[in-house]
């Protein structure tokens, strides 16, 4: 990702999100669940339903007049349920529609997988190397508890 905006996307199929058509530009309404690093985001990608098309908005922080109900994960960070009711955009708020949009939210729900396996990769990788510097250095009837054959499986 490069540039200054964090704009986290949320891949799920829109099932909670509905927009509707207007003269001038669209309505929002419904509910986006668990949108990771909501909390610091500059605005939002949204999926929505638009009639049959699933559509893709584009929600700047600053213009959103929605309720962010954010709850702590195990590893810190926040999670963000967003709800939108009746919410009006302008026409250029909508990026995409149709077979892209599908394709694309597709796409990154693979990358969005391939980088959380990545991370916990990553996170047991390091909770092994902390443990195994807990074994090597806590002391426990003068020796090492490391050195008990039970700890050595």
């Amino acid at each position: 990702i490069e540039g200054e905006a964090v704009l986290p996307e949320h891949a799920r199929p829109p099932a909670g999100l509905k927009a509707r058509k207007l003269d001038d530009g669209y309505v929002l309404s419904g509910a986006v669940g668990d949108v990771p690093l909501a909390t610091d985001a500059d605005g939002y990608l949204l999926p929505a339903r638009l009639g049959e098309d699933v559509a893709l908005f584009h929600c700047p922080r600053e213009t959103m007049v929605v309720e962010r109900i954010a709850r702590s994960l195990a590893d810190g960070t926040q999670s963000v349920r967003l709800e939108l009711r009746d919410v009006r955009f302008e026409a250029s708020a909508l990026i995409a529609r149709g077979t892209v949009v599908e394709q694309a939210l597709r796409r990154a729900r693979e990358l969005s997988r391939l980088a959380a396996a990545a991370y916990l990769g990553g996170l047991a990788e390091r909770i092994f190397e902390i443990t195994l510097d807990y074994l090597r250095t806590r002391q426990q009837f003068g020796r090492p508890i490391g050195s008990f054959q039970a700890l050595q499986h």
